[in-house]
């Protein structure tokens, strides 16, 4: 296991393999900036780029890839309450009410430095404890998977405020019967699709969560009431602005100099 170790940790530590890694952070960052484009889509919009590679360097681009597009999935969720990808959700729960207070920085500096720590604590421990936890895997069965199911969806109420206790499991069981919608993977039967399309691979969470978050980029857009009209302004405003966007003739212009108070 030593062996394997030092050998992966040689074979990552060459520079073109070093430098590979920080393009697939760079550019997996900038696309998970963008709700609804999650790291598989990096991934696949990476995969053509790696055909020419060494098959270690193309997995550490794609490596690079999905970490930054986590990360990167953050800043939508900090600055807008739009989770990019689905591990970003509980960023927002903090983030967000931290942007509004006017700390958008000091929240995207947390998550930049939560996400290295822990994404370099949980490689490790992974790389430390994955032969143990592929006997665990391999030992469960069904009623495991449910009572773990069980144990997430019941989770919910630990992240509802005071009193919203009910709400919070209400909205569970609505997400329950969205989850329904589309082809099940067990039998290939398509339900609750109403024959479009659209609903046969069921519906994205991305998309719910986008639409979650539009009333609130629409409170944060300007409206009509807040932008002035002529009919609001006073009549010297509406005179200095129109002179304002009038063009100098070119005698004019040229005649304009900065004055320059000279010290005496």
């Amino acid at each position: 296991m030593l062996e394997g170790i030092l050998t992966g940790l040689q074979t990552a530590a060459s520079p073109l393999n070093i430098l590979m890694v920080a393009v697939g952070c760079f550019v997996g960052t900038f696309i998970g900036m963008l709700p609804g484009l999650g790291p598989i889509s990096a991934i696949a919009l990476m995969i053509p780029i790696t055909y020419g590679f060494d098959p270690a360097t193309g997995l550490i681009l794609m490596a690079g890839v999905y970490y930054g597009a986590i990360f990167g999935g953050s800043t939508s969720s900090i600055l807008i309450n739009a989770p990019g990808v689905a591990g970003t959700v509980a960023t927002a729960f903090d983030g967000y009410p931290m942007a509004r207070r006017g700390e958008a920085g000091k929240a995207l500096a947390i998550a930049a430095y939560s996400s290295f720590s822990g994404g370099t604590i949980a490689a490790i421990f992974l790389l430390i404890a994955a032969p143990s936890l592929a006997i665990v895997s391999l030992a469960f069965q069904s009623a495991d998977y449910f009572a773990l199911m069980v144990l997430g969806l019941t989770a919910v109420a630990a992240f509802a405020g005071k009193g919203n206790i009910t709400k919070a499991l209400l909205m569970t069981v609505l997400g329950l019967m969205l989850s329904t919608v589309g082809t099940d993977a067990a039998v290939g039967m398509q339900r609750f699709t109403l024959g479009m399309l659209d609903l046969i691979d069921g519906i994205s969470f991305l998309l719910l969560a986008i639409r979650s978050s539009m009333p609130r980029v629409k409170r944060c857009m300007p409206t009509a009431a807040s932008v002035p009209t002529v009919e609001s302004m006073s009549p010297s405003t509406v005179i200095s602005s129109a002179l304002v966007m009038l063009p100098l003739p070119a005698k004019a212009a040229t005649a304009v100099r900065p004055r320059t108070i000279s010290a005496k």
